[in-house]
């Protein structure tokens, strides 16, 4: 008994590093008393297994480590180890609880028993101490069974004293390494135990920079002193009361130096032992930093405010971040009528539905969306708007959101439209000018048998005159026919005359003379279509400075425009021209019975491409061709 309560004195004396402790222990336990091998293993069930810290041989006389035993091998022995203080097997090739390490542990190594203690730390197995006898077998002694017991527990201890000296190097590097002033005060309290003061017994080197003063001037001094240029008179109480009562704070606190300049702080606080750590974080930097921020931000929101387009940025769940002034002006709503309500709170079900649809296709595949859509702006009118989309993602790279623009393109759109218009216009009219010329060739190809026609008829007069054959149906038949050709010949030099194009000559231009000539080419379509032309022409041979093929081109461009207003109004009609002569000026009127022109459009017909006719009527150019063909001659065109 006496020699297992000397070993056991020997081992609570020694001190120093765990592997050295440990190499101590085992060497100190096997020839004391004499068992073959002694080891400390660190580990359990829960880790995975158990690696030997340090085993002493005594057949060998040295110490080793390193071996590792992973507990899904032995699936007994691990949770039998966890449920007794110590595990005697005399017979350990055969006993239940250590016969799995038989053939790769016990038989190689001619270990025949085996004493076992778990190193407990709070309850938990953190370990084994195994005693190991080889060659024969031994049966443990109640002694032994003791001792094993007793220093399981210095081992667990030690196990302690370890992870404590491991968590303090740590916490000590932190301190040491930490770009926060740190500074450990100790409470000094009276003979009541009452705290009087607290007293600096540590600071790290960013605590040394921060205090500008070396480390043996400042260890000693109280909380005030180190203090001293920091406003914190109203919160020295605070400080004491975490040293009494382990309550923590943070506060934030101003530092005037010695140049009068100021600085910010904050002081987190944590009771320490028998006093309190002080972490002392300059915010002069961020401080600055949040302002540059908060000026670059508030930049930035006018910017977008002054974006001519929309800006917008949402949530996954499609709830408004962020708007700008323009999106507020198509909406018409308030900026805090929008921010947290989603698309179908402000837009129509369809339109709303559309844009949830691209919002969760963005959100799915993080690809950028472009899309012509149709709103509905403030005062209800048709917009169309093309919407780019983007996700929206966090400093991590995840998608929280969406933010995109959207660009007004109504008027482009209108502008394209008309473009598209002009275009068939363009056409039209190129068409007409094709049949101008057509109609000037086909002129001339009609005047040449015309000609000819003409020539046989004078030679078939004269044949009947000489054989007096000159007289009834005879007579009239040819005199029909010369009629016949004579009008011919009339249409096609008026046609040639009309379709020929020379605006720069100037002539006295006989007004009556280019109206009749229009009329005859036009009149029998227009009786055709049941429309009479009257006339009433107050003066004679009114005589003007002008072109004649405008002047009837005006006058036909007119007169087309009384024959469709006719027509559209689907019925029988008159078109009423009259002329008068006043003080060297000629007013002509042109009056028809038709549809007439709308009010909203009398300001329009003028303007180039205007029209109100499908394309196959009309190209828009006939009022604006006849107003400049007037005004050429001096006159204007009121309507």
């Amino acid at each position: 008994m006496e020699q297992y309560q000397q070993v056991l004195l020997k081992i609570l004396r020694l001190h120093g590093a765990l592997d050295s402790v440990l190499a101590d222990v085992t060497e100190l336990i096997s020839k004391e008393l004499s068992v073959s091998r002694v080891s400390v293993w660190k580990g359990s069930l829960a880790s995975g297994g158990i690696v030997c810290l340090a085993l002493f041989n005594k057949g060998k006389s040295e110490i080793e480590s390193g071996l590792f035993l992973p507990a899904h091998l032995y699936p007994t022995y691990f949770p039998a180890i966890e449920k007794t203080v110590f595990l005697d097997a005399v017979d350990a090739l055969n006993d239940p609880r250590t016969c799995e390490f038989r053939n790769n542990y016990l038989i190689p190594l001619g270990v025949q028993s085996v004493l076992d203690a778990p190193v407990i730390i709070n309850g938990e197995v953190r370990g084994i101490l195994s005693f190991e006898q080889v060659g024969e077998q031994r049966t443990w002694t109640h002694d032994e069974l003791g001792l094993i017991a007793e220093v399981a527990q210095f081992v667990a201890q030690q196990f302690v004293q370890e992870e404590r000296r491991v968590i303090e190097e740590k916490f000590n590097a932190i301190v040491e390494n930490s770009l926060d002033a740190i500074y450990f005060f100790k409470a000094v309290k009276n003979h009541e135990q009452e705290i009087v003061d607290l007293i600096l017994q540590n600071l790290n080197p960013s605590a040394l920079f921060e205090q500008k003063k070396p480390k043996e001037a400042l260890i000693g001094q109280s909380l005030e002193e180190v203090f001293s240029g920091f406003d914190i008179s109203d919160s020295y109480k605070l400080y004491v009361q975490t040293a009494k009562y382990g309550k923590s704070f943070e506060k934030e606190i101003n530092f005037i130096s010695n140049d009068g300049g100021s600085y910010s702080y904050i002081h987190l606080v944590q009771q320490v032992n028998d006093g309190i750590v002080v972490f002392s974080k300059n915010l002069t930097a961020k401080k600055l930093t949040e302002i540059k921020l908060i000026d670059e931000k508030e930049k930035l929101i006018t910017l977008i405010n002054t974006l001519p387009i929309m800006f917008f940025s949402s949530d996954r769940q499609g709830r408004f971040l962020q708007v700008n002034d323009c999106f507020c002006q198509f909406v018409g709503k308030d900026h805090d009528d929008i921010i947290g309500k989603n698309a179908y709170d402000l837009f129509p079900a369809d339109e709303a539905q559309l844009h949830q649809y691209v919002d969760l296709k963005v959100l799915r595949t993080g690809h950028n969306e472009v899309y012509e859509c149709k709103l509905k702006t403030r005062d209800g009118q048709n917009a169309y708007v093309i919407i780019t989309k983007a996700a929206l993602k966090d400093s991590h790279g995840n998608i929280v959101g969406i933010v995109g623009t959207g660009q007004d393109m109504t008027e482009q759109r209108k502008g394209e439209e008309q473009h598209k218009k002009l275009q068939a216009q363009l056409v039209q009219s190129s068409k007409l000018t094709s049949v101008g010329t057509l109609a000037t060739g086909i002129a001339h190809e009609i005047n040449n048998p015309l000609t000819v026609s003409f020539g046989f008829l004078g030679v078939l007069e004269e044949i009947l005159d000489e054989k007096n054959m000159h007289e009834g149906d005879f007579k009239t038949a040819t005199k029909s026919m010369h009629a016949a050709l004579e009008r011919i010949r009339i249409i096609v030099k008026e046609l040639r005359t009309y379709a020929r194009s020379d605006p720069d000559k100037m002539e006295y231009v006989d007004f009556h003379e280019s109206l009749n000539s229009t009329l005859l080419l036009c009149k029998n379509l227009f009786e055709k279509e049941n429309i009479t032309i009257k006339l009433e022409l107050g003066c004679n041979r009114p005589l003007f400075s002008g072109n004649r093929s405008a002047t009837q081109q005006a006058i036909m461009s007119i007169l087309s425009n009384a024959r469709d207003a006719i027509l559209d109004a689907k019925r029988g009609g008159e078109i009423y021209v009259r002329t008068v002569l006043d003080r060297g000026h000629i007013t002509v009127d042109f009056i028809d019975n038709g549809c007439g022109i709308p009010p909203e459009n009398l300001s329009k017909i003028f303007d180039p491409f205007f029209t109100t006719k499908e394309p196959s009527r009309g190209s828009g150019l006939g009022l604006g061709i006849v107003q400049t063909i007037v005004q050429n001659a001096g006159g204007d065109v009121f309507v």
